[in-house]
């Protein structure tokens, strides 16, 4: 028996049929589709990358307590970084599967990726959708406030010891409330606050501080700082 008539034995005995022409195109079409939203998401990755480092003062960082394994991990923005990573490998290897994929080399992939994935990250941090995805990430992934950096920009981490707001109500410098901008209102308590030279809170001015979260709205302070400092 020759080599095509076992082909064609094991063809009848499986009764194997040939798939329609259109299952092949739709199954490109497909892939490439799967190729352009790995890609868009690089470029989201891309901008959370952004925001991650514009967002973080390392000077602040530094005075937070940290472990050093702490401060390195948190001066990089590792976790969008691991995410890019593995999102542009399952995007070349879906690539590879489209009917030219094969044609287009790493090189290339990563050259033309690395563009738009800048082009769209930046649309979004410009937007500030990578604000919103990170307060998105926070609430809804546990492991996220253990791995990125403290949002120091914007002074409302209490996670990561950051606190900002409206001193609403003041018995001492060592008791008050504060009103963050999500309407949350904070205890906060200290001994021996560290504050500017001259400087004393008063109700109604919005504040920076630097502490430890002790409760779901109780705070205890290290720093107090004006929001403006003159």
């Amino acid at each position: 028996m020759t080599f095509e008539q076992k082909i064609l034995d094991r063809i009848k005995s499986r009764h194997l049929k040939p798939l329609p022409k259109g299952y092949f195109k739709a199954r490109n079409v497909a892939l490439w589709g799967v190729v352009g939203v790995f890609v868009a998401s690089l470029g989201v990755g891309v901008g959370m990358i952004i925001y991650t480092v514009r967002s973080t003062d390392l000077s602040v960082l530094a005075r937070l307590e940290l472990s050093a394994s702490q401060t390195l991990l948190f001066s990089f923005p590792v976790f969008w970084i691991l995410a890019c990573a593995v999102i542009a490998a399952i995007a070349f290897i879906n690539l590879r599967r489209t009917r030219n994929g094969y044609r287009v080399s790493a090189r290339q992939f990563v050259i033309i990726s690395t563009l738009v994935a800048i082009g769209v990250g930046s649309l979004v941090y410009a937007l500030n959708v990578a604000q919103y995805l990170s307060r998105v990430a926070s609430d809804a992934i546990p492991l996220y406030n253990t791995i990125t950096a403290p949002n120091t920009n914007v002074w409302l981490d209490p996670d990561h010891g950051l606190l900002s707001g409206v001193i609403r109500t003041r018995d001492s410098d060592e008791s008050f409330y504060v009103r963050d901008s999500e309407a949350v209102l904070w205890h906060v308590t200290g001994n021996d606050i560290t504050m500017p030279d001259g400087y004393e809170m008063q109700s109604g001015e919005r504040i920076k501080i630097i502490g430890k979260r002790t409760g779901d709205d109780t705070f205890t302070a290290r720093e107090v700082y004006p929001w403006i400092v003159q």
